[in-house]
């Protein structure tokens, strides 16, 4: 049996893998975990080990009954379900590539391949559908909402922190969930500059201000994702730093970077506070694309807008929601 410390450190040295594609594929392991540890399978093997990665592989059609269950009776969705058995299955290849898989992990291959491939055409034929889930019902704010909150918060509290997480998923275009958690504030003449993965260049509110964000999930395509900041941000951003000088954008109490997954939970927190609504980046680009969609605009102009986002034009096509108003 290959104990699940080996199966990481396969997942880890995988070269064609960015950092971030690591990150979320053990944290998908994670969550396949959680959710074998409660569930029973049908079998002699002691409930010990239920939970763990080799077993859970060799148990491919129980897997896929309790995920398609859980599917079912909405306890997850489908995108999540295909999100954790597609992290799931990569980990034979990942075994193949690191020469520590077995014949009869092997042989289970071919159910995994076909089983992903199946939630692959489902989850394909929602995407195109570009509705609403669920979850993103109950929490979509539509993108003028996001805008008129912006400029509440910039008459209200200019340059809390709160005003500046609203600025940076309304006045530019929206990162990803995570890519601002550890963004270093530095001048245009830092030597620092080339080997700090994410920075804000800030040399005052009279100066270009640019972010540019090197670490994220879709580096390999798109080295780096930039974004100049508009007038009113940097005087957001310049409101901000005089009352709270400081290294990085945002930052803890203890005047340190979050760490990615702490980032999230504050983040989502606090937009929670402020919409009274679960919301997460994920709505406000999503909602962003949906407004930049009513805007007549040509495929190159689309596509370097999708590709600075850091998606294909396919995938930002996806990205919009047919929303219904009432």
């Amino acid at each position: 049996m290959i104990s699940d410390h080996v199966f990481t450190n396969a997942v880890m040295s995988a070269n064609q893998l960015t950092k971030e594609s690591k990150r979320s594929y053990l944290k998908q392991l994670k969550q396949v975990k959680k959710i074998m540890k409660s569930k029973v399978f049908k079998t002699a093997i002691p409930k010990s080990q239920v939970d763990t990665l080799f077993y859970i592989l060799m148990h491919p059609k129980q897997v896929m009954a309790i995920y398609e269950n859980l599917v079912k009776t909405k306890k997850i969705s489908l995108n999540s379900a295909k999100s954790n058995l597609v992290a799931l299955a990569s980990l034979i290849k990942r075994a193949e590539e690191s020469e520590i898989a077995t014949p009869e992990l092997l042989e289970k291959q071919k159910y995994w391949v076909q089983s992903v491939r199946t939630l692959n055409n489902q989850t394909q034929k929602v995407i195109e559908q570009n509705t609403l889930s669920d979850k993103e019902k109950e929490a979509w704010v539509p993108f003028n909402e996001w805008l008129d909150t912006e400029k509440k918060l910039r008459e209200s509290t200019p340059g809390s922190y709160a005003h500046l997480l609203v600025a940076f998923h309304t006045l530019v275009a929206p990162m990803r969930g995570g890519d601002l958690s550890k963004v270093s504030i530095i001048q245009s003449e830092d030597p620092n500059i080339k080997s700090k993965k994410n920075v804000l260049i800030w040399n005052g509110p009279k100066e270009p201000a640019t972010l540019l964000i090197r670490s994220h999930k879709t580096s390999k395509k798109w080295p780096i994702l930039k974004r100049e900041l508009p007038p009113e941000l940097k005087d957001a951003l310049d409101i901000s730093l005089k009352s709270n000088p400081r290294s990085y954008l945002f930052e803890m109490n203890n005047g340190k970077p979050w760490s990615k997954d702490s980032f999230l939970v504050w983040k989502n927190r606090e937009f929670q506070q402020i919409f009274n609504k679960p919301v997460t980046t994920n709505i406000a680009r999503h909602a962003y694309i949906n407004a930049q969609n009513q805007i007549p605009q040509s495929i190159e102009k689309r596509r370097i807008q999708a590709e600075s986002m850091g998606h294909s034009l396919r995938t930002q096509d996806e990205y919009r929601r047919i929303v219904k108003t009432n």
